[in-house]
């Protein structure tokens, strides 16, 4: 499989902009006037792409796989294998901070973390322990249903993903009457994993590369900063229509990124890309750590602020590209080579001798 330098990119720019939303917060609810600020919704951005990048990657790395059980089930085995060693960890990391600083939470809570079971939280909210793992509720939820539609043929079991995301976003409005866990599915924002499913089925009859990164970098960071007006000004109805067309005109411009060469920046940010589920996951350790810049910068320091801001997810990223390094890729590494089928070693026909070939 062809590897799309774009998207990796791209999945750095919205683990950079989760962080950037963490940090503006941190800043601004400190400050006297915080109700007179609204925080860009960098955050929903940021993981409304992730979705659209997830899928679009497993379309586009499964897309023979399709009409077989066996693999239906080595997919699903493989992504649990894939997201739940560093999720442990982060999650584990977060219970014993939150327990060191008196927030405490019952054992049935961190096994339902790490069983990726929706529960609500003693604030009202559908949040596990390590607080950004909802949307890993979500995913593994995407993986489930795309695991089975892998039983049928490609067209029927795209059509059986589509249609179960359709469905859940359509009765969005009766979440609260229903069972807890249910109702934490029935959300739009799982019409983004469609997108990216439809993008890659796409992106596989219809070929529109790009050599340069500035088209494709263009492109996502205009449609973005689009988002981040609409999310906050306009009317909500409009919201999900511009979200859509936003993720899936983002995937697609990244996925056209098909460099003749690849330079160092374009190899750093791609790095900075393989790292962004460990940015994500353990940025908020790192956003802990420097808490106390936040106390410091006022309202009104605004070049402090934007300074504080770089730096953020500077070191957020350089903290994810360590944990991809040390922890995130050597388990990957480890559990592949442990899953792997162990080749049979064909036997060799026996030498002929001189005296059976007299």
């Amino acid at each position: 499989m062809k590897k799309y330098h774009g998207i990796q990119i791209l999945r750095f720019a919205a683990a950079s902009l989760v962080v950037a939303e963490h940090l503006i917060g941190n800043v601004v609810n400190h400050w006297a006037n915080a109700g007179h600020y609204e925080v860009p919704p960098l955050g929903l951005i940021g993981v409304i792409v992730f979705f659209g990048i997830s899928g679009f990657i497993m379309v586009t790395t499964q897309y023979d796989a399709f009409g077989s059980v066996a693999k239906s089930a080595d997919f699903f085995f493989r992504r649990v294998l894939r997201i739940l060693p560093v999720y442990a960890i982060a999650t584990t990391m977060q219970f014993i901070n939150k327990f060191n600083a008196g927030e405490h939470y019952t054992i049935v809570n961190y096994f339902k973390s790490l069983l990726f079971v929706p529960y609500i939280g003693d604030k009202g909210f559908y949040r596990p322990i390590l607080g950004q793992g909802w949307t890993l509720n979500l995913e593994m939820f995407f993986y489930l249903v795309f695991a089975l539609s892998l039983i049928l043929p490609r067209m029927g079991g795209m059509a059986l993903s589509i249609a179960v995301f359709v469905a859940f976003a359509a009765t969005h409005s009766y979440a609260a009457e229903m069972n807890v866990v249910l109702a934490f599915y029935m959300q739009q924002i799982l019409l983004f994993f469609a997108c990216g499913m439809l993008i890659a089925t796409l992106c596989k009859h219809v070929h529109w590369r790009s050599a340069s990164v500035a088209s494709p970098l263009g492109i996502c960071l205009a449609l973005m900063a689009g988002g981040i007006w609409v999310n906050l000004y306009l009317p909500e109805g409009a919201h999900l229509a511009y979200n859509l067309v936003m993720v899936s005109a983002c995937v697609w411009a990244a996925a056209s990124y098909q460099p003749v060469h690849t330079g160092k920046t374009v190899a750093i940010l791609e790095r900075l890309g393989d790292a962004s589920f460990s940015t994500y996951l353990f940025h908020g350790f790192m956003l802990g750590a420097i808490k106390f810049l936040s106390y410091r910068t006022e309202e009104g320091q605004w070049l402090k602020f934007a300074l504080l801001l770089a730096s953020a997810v500077i070191l957020a990223n350089l903290v994810g590209l360590l944990m991809y390094r040390f922890v995130e890729h050597p388990i990957a590494r480890l559990l592949k080579g442990w899953t792997q089928k162990p080749h049979t070693a064909q036997s060799k026909p026996p030498q002929q001798t001189a005296k059976s070939r007299a």
